[in-house]
C-alpha cells in the first residue's frame, strides 16, 4: 500500500512541475510577443495575398491553366 501512495504522490508532484513549467513558458512567450514589434505590417501581407491569388486581365486564363497542368505533371513525375 505504501508503494501505491508513494507512486501517486510522485505522479502528482510531476504533474505539478510540468503544469507550472508550461504556465511559466506561456507567460514568457506572451511577454516576448508584446515586447517585440511585428516583423511585417499587415497591409503588406494582404497586398501580396491578393496579388498572388488573382489573374490580371493581361494574362490568358488558358495559359495559366496549361502552366498549372504542366506543374502538376512534373510534380507527379518527380514523386515516382
Amino acid at each position: 500500500m505504501d508503494f501505491i501512495l508513494e507512486a501517486l504522490q510522485l505522479t502528482f508532484i510531476g504533474m505539478a512541475v510540468v503544469l507550472s513549467f508550461l504556465t511559466l513558458l506561456m507567460c514568457v512567450v506572451t511577454g516576448i510577443g508584446k515586447l517585440l514589434p511585428q516583423q511585417a505590417p499587415p497591409a503588406a501581407a494582404s497586398r501580396t495575398a491578393t496579388a498572388a491569388g488573382s489573374v490580371t486581365s493581361s494574362q490568358d486564363p488558358a495559359a495559366v491553366a496549361a502552366a498549372i497542368a504542366i506543374a502538376v505533371a512534373l510534380f507527379r513525375k518527380g514523386r515516382r
